[in-house]
């Protein structure tokens, strides 16, 4: 069957503010560049970058906070690990109503958030809620049937995103971006590209 190449690539967009940078959480190697392997907790893992991962939600898959980094049952041809909640051997796609979200808590308010979701079936949709300082929901985007990037801005400020398959379609999620309006220690990773295949 004829497969056809997409190509996700990380561009330094104009700065919404003076000294913004944006910022890519691969999953594939922490902020120095060591890689990370399949399985490793990444709850702390961008904190120099002022990014905490969590587990929250529903927990058929593994009960408690930690997020995982995983390349366990990727479709063919998505390359490195995504992020979920679910470690160990488990399968890596999930969603909000079996497996609970990610969420990416941020040290400083953020007017951008991204996430690639890739949909395992070519309707599924995934889901990106962002919260306030106060810990309102302030928006929620989804992506086109059968996944693509979510974002959401937000001038006033993004303390939080929560992110997952919709409801009950499962997908996997990877390439966390967001502003940073100083940038972090260690380097955001520029340019960063991930290629997949799919049907």
């Amino acid at each position: 069957m004829l497969k056809q190449l997409l190509t996700c690539i990380s561009i330094a967009a104009a700065p919404l503010h003076a000294h913004a940078a944006e910022v890519l959480l691969d999953f594939d190697t922490f902020p120095g560049g060591t890689v990370i392997p399949s399985g490793t907790i990444v709850n702390m893992a961008y904190q120099v970058w002022g990014v905490t991962l969590r587990h929250v939600g529903a927990d058929g898959c593994q009960a408690g906070i930690n997020a995982f980094a995983s390349n366990q049952c990727l479709p063919d041809g998505l390359l490195g690990n995504i992020v979920t909640p679910c470690g160990g051997g488990s399968c890596s796609d999930t969603n909000e109503s079996f497996f609970g979200l990610i969420e990416a808590e941020f040290t400083s308010l953020t007017p951008l958030v991204c996430i690639d979701f890739i949909a395992a079936t070519a309707t599924a949709r995934g889901v990106l809620r962002a919260y306030d300082a106060t810990g309102v929901l302030a928006g929620e985007n989804l992506s086109d049937p059968g996944g693509g990037q979510i974002c959401m801005e937000i001038q006033t400020g993004i303390k939080r995103v929560q992110v997952a398959g919709f409801e009950t379609d499962f997908g996997w999620c990877d390439n966390l971006r967001f502003t940073a309006i100083s940038t972090p220690v260690a380097g955001a990773q520029w340019g960063k590209v991930k290629s997949l295949y799919r049907n």
